[in-house]
């Protein structure tokens, strides 16, 4: 079996656990998000899970309020419900309401939020790469 073909069987297991974990909640229950980023890759995460009926985006996280663009009134459009805008990411940290957090930042903003929600036990969803250095990558897998 050559590499592509084991990380394709490899996302597609993972991929069918989420379904199933998705499928067994009920039909009232979304998952409420915390969106770490707003512009560049974030604006179409932002977007993909505003669009998404099993998610909510409840915050948006991001520094420079000139990187916010029309993300908001996309993903109000989307969704339905405006979502708030925060600049300090650990208020999605903090909010005990959200059940994860999406980090969309550049690469090297990746592990610290990470690392910060897993300790606070929430589902994270980063993009690649996770981190820039080998010991950002253990850490945050020692906090799953």
């Amino acid at each position: 079996m050559d590499r592509r073909k084991f990380l394709q069987g490899s996302a597609l297991g993972l991929a069918s656990l989420s379904f199933e974990q998705v499928a067994k909640a009920s039909a009232s229950e979304r998952v409420r998000v915390g969106m770490m980023g707003a512009a560049g890759r974030a604006s179409a995460l932002n977007q993909y899970f505003a669009a998404n009926p099993n998610a909510e985006i409840v915050t948006i996280a991001e520094i420079d309020s000139a990187r916010l663009g029309n993300t908001v009134e996309t993903v109000t459009k989307l969704q339905g419900k405006q979502p708030k805008v925060v600049q300090d990411f650990r208020h999605l940290i903090d909010d005990k309401s959200l059940d994860a957090i999406v980090v969309g930042t550049p690469d090297h903003w990746h592990a610290i939020p990470t690392i910060l929600a897993c300790q606070a036990g929430k589902d994270v969803y980063v993009e690649k790469p996770d981190g820039n250095k080998i010991i950002e990558g253990q850490r945050m897998v020692a906090e799953m």
